[in-house]
C-alpha cells in the first residue's frame, strides 16, 4: 500500500504540473499538512519525481488533515504495516509507532525469516503493534515459503519473553555471548488451512 491509496480516492489520482522542491519544501516547513500538499505530493509520485519511501519521511511526525472518507476509513483502521525492504514499518497518522528488521536464510534443511530486532515507541505500547508486525513477518514468510521465523532474546528480559511466547515462539536453544545469557526462540510458520489461533500479548 502506498499513500497514494492511503490518502486519495480515485478521483484526486491526476497527474498534474507541480513543482517537487517548492512542494516538499513546503510540507517540511509545516507541523501540520493538508489536503493541497497532499494532493500535490501524490501527484509527484504519480509523476514518478517522488518514491513511496520519500513521502513517507516527508510526512513523519507531522499531523495529516485531510478531511475526506479516505483518511476517516485509514483512521478508523488504525495503523498499516508498510514494507520497506528487510524493515516493517507501522505507519498512523503520518508516522511511524513501530518497526521491525529482519533477514531471511535459505538453508539446505530449512528455510527461515529471522529478527533481528523488533521495536515499539514506548508511548504506543500495549496497541497490539508488536503483535501486527510479528503477524505481517509470517505473512512475508509464507510468501517466500519459508518454513520459520527466529529471533533471539536476553534470558533476563522477562517481559519480552513472556510477549514472544504468547505469540507462538518456543524456546529451542540458549548462548552466552560476552557472560549475557540469551535465548534463540521458534515460531513455525502457519500454513494456509490451519485455523489454529495463536493467543497474543499486546505491545
Amino acid at each position: 500500500m502506498n499513500i497514494i491509496g492511503m490518502y486519495f480516492p480515485k478521483a484526486y489520482m491526476r497527474k498534474r504540473l507541480v513543482d517537487k522542491k517548492a512542494v516538499m519544501a513546503r510540507i517540511g516547513s509545516r507541523k501540520e499538512v493538508k489536503g493541497p500538499d497532499l494532493e500535490a505530493l501524490a501527484s509527484l509520485m504519480l509523476a514518478g519525481e517522488v518514491t513511496d519511501v520519500e513521502a513517507h519521511k516527508a510526512l513523519e511526525g507531522k499531523r495529516v488533515n485531510l478531511d475526506n472518507p479516505q483518511k476517516r476509513r485509514y483512521e478508523k483502521k488504525g495503523h498499516r504495516i508498510l514494507e520497506n525492504g528487510s524493515r516493517l514499518e507501522a505507519w498512523k497518522g503520518g508516522h511511524i509507532e513501530g518497526d521491525m528488521e529482519y533477514s531471511t536464510y535459505m538453508g539446505l534443511n530449512e528455510h527461515h525469516l529471522w529478527i533481528n530486532e523488533l521495536f515499539v515507541q514506548p508511548e504506543y505500547r500495549n496497541g497490539g503493534i508488536g503483535a501486527s508486525l510479528m503477524d505481517h513477518a509470517e505473512k512475508i514468510s509464507k510468501r517466500e515459503g519459508l518454513d520459520a521465523m527466529y529471533l533471539e532474546v536476553d534470558r533476563a528480559n522477562v517481559e519480552g519473553i513472556r510477549f514472544f511466547e504468547k505469540n507462538g515462539f518456543k524456546e529451542v536453544s540458549a548462548v552466552n555471548e560476552f557472560n549475557i545469557d540469551r535465548l534463540i526462540m521458534r515460531r513455525d510458520v502457519m500454513q494456509e488451512g490451519n485455523n489454529h489461533e495463536r493467543p497474543k500479548d499486546r505491545i
